[in-house]
């Protein structure tokens, strides 16, 4: 699944006129960081692999989740979390340079499976196309994450029967 969701994450990132981007899944507890594209310097990643066990309430990971909705943070740095100094908001803010945030969470079944979020490192709205670009390209991840689940299953099965060969 990594190389579907790197390759979905840059097209979005070149298409909404992001630097970087990344996207998350969450298994209804924690979040795990999947993807990830962009100049990232691997202190952040560092950071990055270990916040979904520590994201804050009002990080824009749990926030995109818990509403199922599009989030659009025009200046990260005004944000509770950043001034509140919650360690996953810092790092965003301030080692991956983020300030404008667009996250869509990535809906399944009836809940949220994860987020996808690209960043600008300048304080510049996302338009309205690009949002609903970004909508797109979260869909098609549910659809990937779908079609795997889908065909690990019909494997599995395949195999209880003695009809698969790997």
């Amino acid at each position: 699944m990594a190389p579907v969701f790197d390759g979905i994450l840059q097209r979005a990132i070149r298409l909404c006129d992001a630097a970087l981007g990344n996207l998350w899944l969450y298994d209804g507890e924690k979040f795990d960081l999947v993807a990830a594209q962009g100049p990232l310097p691997s202190s952040y990643l560092e950071i990055l692999s270990q916040a979904g066990q520590h994201a804050g309430p009002h990080t824009a990971m749990p926030r995109a989740v818990l509403t199922q909705q599009t989030i659009q943070i025009p200046d990260y740095q005004l944000e509770q979390a950043y001034l509140d100094r919650d360690p996953v908001a810092v790092a965003t803010a301030e080692v991956g340079n983020a300030r404008t945030i667009l996250g869509v969470p990535m809906v399944g079944e009836a809940r949220a499976l994860g987020v996808f979020f690209v960043y600008r490192q300048e304080v510049r709205s996302f338009s309205k196309r690009q949002i609903a670009l970004l909508q797109s390209f979260a869909a098609q991840a549910v659809i990937a994450m779908e079609n795997a689940r889908l065909l690990t299953e019909t494997r599995e099965a395949l195999e209880q029967h003695g009809g698969y060969a790997s």
